[in-house]
């Protein structure tokens, strides 16, 4: 007789599913709306987005937004997450996924972005930049 075990699920899954869906509507709304894809994005991009897929199966799976001249945004969501710098940790395995995923698709350049809830704490933050110098 086999056993079936769950893998995930539940209230912190949901919840996290939630906010990727929430990203996914703000960067779709946006381009529905006509705003510029750096408004959509949060950050400096000059091509416009030419499609958005969820959850697609690759190292940072989120979303991959394509844009127009071809380079592609990799977008990992996370309502919460907790800076360390443990090789244990999910902040690092975001960080370790992000670098297998650059190595895996070098020949486009890609581009990597956190989304992060609001609900992710300023200290964090702080903590995050003082490490990144």
């Amino acid at each position: 007789m086999s056993t079936i075990v769950g893998t995930g699920g539940g209230a912190a899954t949901a919840a996290g599913m939630d906010f990727q869906h929430r990203v996914g509507a703000h960067i779709l709304s946006s381009v529905l709306c006509g705003l510029p894809t750096n408004a959509a994005l949060q950050f400096a991009v000059l091509s416009k987005i030419s499609a958005v897929h969820f959850e697609t199966g690759g190292l940072v799976d989120d979303l991959n937004v394509y844009l127009a001249d071809g380079s592609r945004v990799f977008v990992q969501a996370k309502r919460t997450i907790h800076f360390s710098d443990l090789g244990t940790s999910p902040f690092w395995a975001v960080i370790k996924s992000f670098a297998d995923n650059f190595l895996r698709h070098a020949d486009e350049v890609p581009i990597h972005l956190l989304a992060v809830s609001p609900d992710c704490n300023a200290p964090m933050g702080r903590r995050q930049i003082s490490w990144f110098r």
